[in-house]
């Protein structure tokens, strides 16, 4: 008579987890895996795998099981190029009180790093070849082909999108693109389109998502989906001193508001007709202009008498504009974290849930390692963060 395997518990659904629970299954084991996530909410959804048999004890057992890997791995590098799989080479570090590794000596090919190959800090270090397994075969083939993916941004619109002193782009949208593109495996350009025509741009095919702070809306989705990465509302800005006592949003009641055009702060504005009438008073005048710049300018010179945009914006503008004189925030005590908060976010082509997908995982990856805190705290926008990655949230 047979005697029945072992059932086995694996702890965690990302790829060592998901991988040790089908190779066990094959075997013959009745096996179930315990995890905190989806596969698909993991870091392993979108992030490189590297093979190293880091933390684990007992080493008499580790090591046969890290060599057995390895090999696997290796051939399947070797023989199946489109699986993910490929053979790299680099430098495992070692800092000052970590213990001497003893997995190298399962593998051929490893020696002791040179100084000039190692970091400051670092003690000591070994060049070894290692697999890893890259999760750009994972993005949709429409991706993949291009090699790259092309995003489009309004530039300016601080701290989101903005040129640096030597004309480049950067801001918040920027650096996440990049950090993004890290994760994915695959380059990201990133690249100037008028509001006005954004969603346009992607429909034309001409570029792949959007990260331009974009407000996640009912009506937008129904041609985009929308990984959410902010979440604020709206404020008024006026001249410093407010020379017309604008304190609340029914102020700007006969008033002339400058706005981008193309943006729900427009909607918002001529939303308030009848409550001005209620009070006596004709609507807005919302004059839209081209960029945020140029609603900005408006106030400035006159030809308005207030300007709305996302508080994250708004907040940036007034620290910076004229340093820091040229305007000033209404704060209404009526709604102190702004008006309408909503979630802003990047956006793709809602016919390839794939792709809006593998940003999602790739965002989730990025708010998990801190990198996402870290670019939130460079613009200032801690304030306005989101804690974890979600599609269409917008009401």
């Amino acid at each position: 008579m047979n005697t029945p395997l072992p059932a086995v518990v694996v702890v965690g659904a990302g790829v060592i987890g998901l991988t040790t629970a089908l190779v066990a299954a094959r075997a013959g084991h009745n096996v179930t895996v315990v995890a905190a996530d989806r596969p698909e909410q993991t870091v392993s959804s979108v992030a490189a795998a590297i093979w190293a048999p880091y933390h684990a004890e007992p080493a008499s057992w580790i090591e046969p099981w890290a060599a057995t890997t390895f090999d696997v791995l290796a051939e399947i590098a070797a023989t199946t190029p489109d699986a993910g799989v490929q053979m790299r080479a680099g430098v495992v570090v070692h800092r000052a009180g970590t213990a001497p590794l003893t997995w190298p000596t399962t593998v051929a090919g490893n020696r002791p790093a040179l100084t000039d190959q190692l970091p400051d800090g670092a003690t000591g270090g070994t060049v070894c070849t290692v697999p890893i397994a890259t999760m750009s075969m994972y993005l949709p083939q429409s991706i993949r082909g291009k090699g790259e993916i092309k995003a489009a941004g309004n530039i300016p619109y601080p701290p989101y999108t903005m040129y640096d002193t030597d004309s480049k782009p950067t801001g918040f949208d920027y650096d996440l693109s990049q950090a993004l593109g890290q994760k994915l495996g695959i380059p990201v350009s990133f690249n100037q389109q008028a509001f006005s025509t954004i969603i346009p741009s992607l429909l034309s095919k001409k570029f792949d998502v959007i990260l331009s702070a974009m407000n996640d809306t009912p009506e937008r989705q129904k041609t985009l989906n929308f990984v959410d990465y902010t979440h604020g509302g709206f404020i008024i800005l006026v001249k410093s001193g407010n020379p017309d006592g604008v304190k609340a949003r029914l102020d700007v009641c006969g008033k002339t508001v400058s706005v981008q055009k193309a943006t729900v702060q427009g909607e918002l504005l001529r939303g308030l007709e009848t409550q001005c009438k209620e009070k006596g008073q004709d609507g807005v005048q919302v004059l839209e202009l081209p960029t945020d710049l140029d609603a900005q300018t408006a106030l400035r010179a006159g030809k308005s008498q207030a300007y709305v945009v996302d508080a994250p914006v708004a907040e940036y503008v007034v620290k910076t504009a004229g340093d820091g004189k040229a305007f000033e925030l209404v704060r209404d005590a009526e709604f102190p974290a702004g008006y309408l908060p909503v979630f802003s976010g990047m956006g793709n082509l809602n016919t390839d849930p794939e792709f809006t997908e593998a940003l999602r995982a790739a965002f989730q990856a990025l708010i998990n390692d801190g990198t996402y805190k870290k670019i939130l705290d460079r613009y200032s926008l801690t304030s306005y963060a989101v804690d974890s990655a979600a599609v269409n949230q917008g009401k």
